[in-house]
């Protein structure tokens, strides 16, 4: 078990916001460098938005109620009020406002899901073979039933497509 000593890619936000980082910058450089932008690139600046507002949305709707005293903490207290709340909002205003409308189909909206089911994947494993404790309390399979695990894995990945397709719809 890890007690102090954390993995550095352990949080969902962590990981959200650095794949955010990596996509942007590099979608500077193409604008910067005037150079065409891909449509799975454009997919790439999806799913990372879609993974930061996963993270908007689990802050806002799911903490408060899963851990209401740690809420200020985890949620918006110091650099996580940039990670949790700044950074999604940013990145929402970026995309309605500066990137280009790219037609995304149904089927191309799913790979959506791909970033938060790897993360999902990789923090059961290590919550299952104790090398981790959480770090979400919906992550803690040891503590719960399992039909409450698989009800929160299917919540927290099925709702990045509507988030997606939504985010799409309503790109002008």
């Amino acid at each position: 078990m890890l007690s102090t000593n954390r993995l550095l890619f352990e949080y969902y936000t962590v990981d959200s916001n650095l794949f955010a980082l990596i996509v942007t910058l590099v979608y500077l450089y193409f604008v910067c460098r005037n150079k065409k932008i891909n449509k799975v690139f454009y997919l790439l600046r999806l799913m990372s938005l879609v993974s930061l507002m996963i993270t908007f949305l689990v802050v806002l709707f799911v903490l408060p109620f899963m851990v209401p005293l740690q809420f200020l903490f985890w949620g918006v207290y110091g650099s996580n009020l940039i990670l949790h709340v700044i950074c999604p909002l940013l990145l929402l205003f970026i995309y309605f406002k500066y990137d280009e409308k790219v037609k995304i189909n149904n089927f191309e909206l799913i790979f959506n899901m791909v970033p938060t089911i790897i993360y999902a994947i990789i923090l059961i494993t290590l919550n299952i073979k104790g090398i981790v404790d959480g770090p979400y309390a919906f992550l803690r399979f040891k503590f719960q039933p399992v039909y409450q695990s698989v009800l929160w894995f299917i919540s927290i990945v099925g709702i990045t497509y509507p988030i997606g397709s939504l985010l799409n719809k309503y790109k002008k």
